[in-house]
C-alpha cells in the first residue's frame, strides 16, 4: 500500500510555510497568447502578480490513488507575507483520524480553530508567513529557463483562455523557490528523487491560475523489511500537487475572528473583512 509519509513531507512543508510570490490586481488585458519563452518571460515580468492582491486559493496533495490533503484561503499576498482566512484538512489514515484546522492571519495576530469544533476562535502564536503557497512565479520562471520546455497557448483551464507550460525541474531548482520542501527533500528519507515533473497555467496577464508538480516517491517495502522477513519490491507512485488561483481582487483587511466566524463562500462585502473589491 502506499506510505502516505512520502507525500506528508510535501504537506508538511508547506504548513510549515513556503517561499510564496503569487500576486495580482488588475484585470486580465486582452491579448494575444504569448507562444515562446522569451514572451513569456516578459509577461511574466509585467504580470499584475507582482503588486499586492488578494485571491482564493485551493490547494490538493494526493497520490495515484487518494487525495492526503486539502487547503482552502481567502488571502492577501502584500510585502512577502500573507494575512486571511485559511483551512485545512488532513484525510484520515489507519493510525490516524481525520484533522481540520482553520487559521485566521490578520497583520497583527493569528487564530486557530481544530476539528470543526464548536470551541471559541484560541489565538495562537504570531510568526511570519506561516501558511504560504509555493512561489508559483518562480516555478514558472525556471521551467522557461530549461532548453526542453513545452509551451502550448490557447490551453482552456475552467473556461479562461491560458498558455500552458511543463517541464521537468531538478530538486536544486526548488533550493530557493521552497525552502522547506527542499530541505525535506533532500533529507535522508528522500534523497532519491532528483527531479519533478511541473506544469503551469498563465491567463492573458500572466498570472498564474493553476499549478502542478508531480514527485516519483517510492513506495512498499525494501528487501527484508517485511514483516515476514521477505524481500518486497519498492514500486513507484505519483505525488501530486494541485493549486488553483482564482478571484483575483485588490487587497483586503483581514478582521479578527468572532464567536460566528466561518469560512466564507465569497469576500464581496463579506462583515469578517473591510470588503474586497473585485479585480
Amino acid at each position: 500500500m502506499f506510505t502516505r509519509t512520502a507525500c506528508l513531507l510535501v504537506v508538511s512543508a508547506l504548513i510549515a510555510g513556503c517561499s510564496s510570490s503569487p500576486k495580482a490586481v488588475e484585470p486580465a488585458a486582452e491579448r494575444q497568447p504569448a507562444r515562446t519563452a522569451d514572451e513569456l518571460g516578459e509577461l511574466l515580468l509585467q504580470s499584475p502578480q507582482n503588486e499586492p492582491h488578494s485571491a482564493r486559493v485551493s490547494m490538493t496533495e494526493e497520490s495515484d490513488t487518494e487525495t492526503f490533503y486539502t487547503f482552502d484561503a481567502w488571502a492577501t499576498f502584500e510585502d512577502d507575507d500573507t494575512t486571511g482566512h485559511f483551512r485545512t484538512k488532513t484525510f484520515a489514515t489507519e493510525d490516524t483520524p481525520a484533522h481540520h484546522e482553520e487559521w485566521i492571519r490578520t497583520d497583527s495576530a493569528a487564530f486557530k480553530k481544530v476539528d470543526e469544533k464548536p470551541d471559541p476562535w484560541l489565538e495562537h502564536e504570531y510568526s511570519p508567513n506561516p501558511l504560504l503557497v509555493p512561489d508559483v512565479n518562480g516555478y514558472a520562471r525556471s521551467l522557461l529557463e530549461q532548453p526542453h520546455v513545452s509551451i502550448l497557448p490557447d490551453h482552456q483551464e475552467d473556461g479562461i483562455t491560458t498558455t500552458r507550460i511543463s517541464g521537468q525541474l531538478a530538486v536544486e531548482a526548488i533550493e530557493y523557490l521552497e525552502p522547506r520542501l527542499y530541505a525535506s527533500l533532500r533529507s535522508g528519507d528522500f534523497d532519491y528523487i532528483e527531479t519533478m515533473d511541473v506544469q503551469i497555467c498563465l491567463d492573458s496577464s500572466g498570472r498564474v491560475v493553476r499549478f502542478d508538480r508531480w514527485l516519483m516517491v517510492d513506495s512498499g517495502f525494501s528487501a527484508g523489511s517485511s514483516s515476514d522477513g521477505q524481500s518486497r519490491w519498492i514500486y513507484p507512485e505519483s505525488s501530486h500537487t494541485l493549486l488553483r488561483m482564482s478571484h483575483f481582487g485588490l487587497p483586503f483587511e483581514q478582521a479578527a475572528p468572532t464567536d460566528d466566524t466561518t469560512f466564507p463562500e465569497s469576500l464581496e462585502g463579506d462583515p469578517q473583512t473591510s470588503g474586497r473589491p473585485a479585480a
